[in-house]
């Protein structure tokens, strides 16, 4: 028998998950499904970019023509819904927002403004004598900024520098004997005059020097008499800025502006308001305005402009 020649083998170890790859010592094991979406991506973007691709991009935009296939369905329910809801968009789009809300007109917000007020009447208040005003004594200050204060009542006193008896208005003026008016007259504060620190018996009210007799706000007067007839006339002047446009209240000067008398309903353009109209605007009581008359009340006029400038001066 011969005898055989041993021979040695390799063994070889097979990673079919893995493959290590060995780079400046460092270790690197990756996935092979990980590797072959690699070289997928890679395939693809090369294929993007390559120039035969970028031919084909080309040509086809330039020779290719897409359009979307129409059908045409034969049912009452889809059709009356498809018009329905075409109904809707019309009525919003054209009726709503062009037609009711003007959505062609462009606005100014940046109103310029200015105001100006002219006040005519003669009135008469009867104290101890009569007394006339015109529109000189009765508006106090002469000016203000878009405002006005008119004199409807007053309380007229007339004073000289003597002694007497102090003000109603002051409770610790009460007084029955001398001690007290001495004792309250160092720490007066709204005294209307100098304490004598004597007590006036007939009025059981302390004593002072300075201007006399003391106003007596309390009892309240009578308006002053043609206060109601009174007429303001308002002129106001805008500017809208942006469209170079001015406007103002007065659009001409006919006579219907110098007669006319502000009505709510028969003339609501006229400029010229009564003080009587004004209150029964504002107040349905009678008490109530006279009771505005004689102590006074603050009257707030409000303008606002809706203009449509699509429109002529006159319209």
């Amino acid at each position: 028998m011969g005898s055989r020649k041993k021979t040695k083998t390799k063994q070889y170890h097979y990673f079919p998950l893995s493959f290590i790859l060995f780079y400046k010592q460092h270790t690197v094991i990756m996935s092979e499904s990980v590797c072959d979406k690699l070289q997928q991506h890679c395939a693809l973007i090369a294929y993007a970019f390559s120039p035969s691709h970028i031919k084909d991009v080309v040509v086809g935009m330039a020779t290719t023509y897409e359009t979307p296939k129409i059908m045409t369905i034969n049912s009452y329910p889809i059709a009356i819904t498809c018009r329905f809801v075409q109904l809707l968009i019309f009525i919003y789009a054209f009726a709503y927002v062009l037609w009711y809300k003007r959505g062609y007109q462009d606005r100014d917000q940046s109103l310029l403004s200015s105001v100006t007020l002219e006040v005519n009447g003669i009135g008469f208040h009867e104290n101890n004598s009569t007394i006339m005003f015109d529109n000189a004594d009765f508006i106090v200050p002469p000016q203000e900024s878009n405002a006005l204060f008119i004199m409807t009542n007053l309380i007229q006193t007339d004073q000289q520098r003597k002694r007497c008896v102090e003000g109603m208005d002051i409770d610790d003026a009460q007084c029955t004997n001398h001690s007290q008016c001495e004792e309250r007259s160092q720490y007066r504060e709204r005294s209307n005059g100098r304490w004598t620190g004597k007590c006036l018996l007939l009025e059981n009210r302390c004593e002072i020097e300075g201007w006399c007799p003391v106003e007596n706000d309390l009892i309240i007067p009578k308006p002053i008499m043609g206060t109601l007839n009174y007429t303001i006339l308002l002129k106001n002047f805008i500017e809208f800025a942006r469209f170079n446009i001015t406007r103002r209240n007065i659009f001409n000067e006919s006579k219907y502006f110098q007669t006319c008398r502000y009505h709510p309903i028969h003339d609501r353009w006229c400029p010229t308001f009564r003080i009587d109209d004004l209150l029964h605007i504002v107040e349905n009581d009678e008490e109530e305005r006279h009771d505005m008359l004689a102590r006074g009340a603050v009257l707030r006029i409000k303008i606002d402009w809706m203009c449509n400038l699509d429109l002529g001066e006159n319209e």
